[in-house]
């Protein structure tokens, strides 16, 4: 059976490849992306919307990991969740990796930085994974690891 991940992890990065958004002062992070796992495929979905595009990649849990390390490099994960509510259609405004998280985990917030999607994730239930808390990301081989990491 394939199924979409019911909780997603989002990587909420301090720079990003854009010379200029890293010039933006007063913002902690720059960019944010998501990592699920299918339980039905048996593999990890990243999802990446960024300026240049949407990357959509299917990731074994080997592969990732062996490259957990190196993606999470600098990064602040946090687990939530997915919700059932409908999005506003609205929403879909500007379409980059903020409104592309909210509608990917089904938060229904005015959110339109990292920062503040960071914090409305946390007060939806995220718990911090990695990052400030200095724990881990749980990839092994029990997918039930990966919603008990932190």
């Amino acid at each position: 059976m394939i199924s979409e991940p019911d909780s997603w992890f989002l990587f909420f990065f301090p720079s990003t490849s854009l010379p200029w958004l890293n010039r933006i002062p007063g913002l902690r992070f720059k960019h944010v992306m998501a990592i699920g796992f299918a339980s039905g495929l048996n593999c990890w979905v990243i999802y990446n919307v960024h300026w240049l595009g949407v990357d959509i990649l299917i990731v074994s849990r080997e592969t990732l990991n062996e490259k957990i390390s190196d993606l999470a490099s600098g990064a602040t994960v946090v687990r939530i969740k997915r919700k059932s509510d409908t999005m506003p259609i609205w929403s879909r405004f500007g379409f980059y990796c903020v409104p592309a998280m909210k509608h990917l985990i089904g938060l229904r917030c005015v959110a339109l930085t990292p920062d503040g999607l960071y914090r409305k994730v946390l007060l939806s239930g995220g718990e911090i994974v990695f990052g400030c808390e200095g724990a881990t990301i749980a990839t092994g081989p029990d997918p039930a690891s990966a919603s008990a990491a932190g």
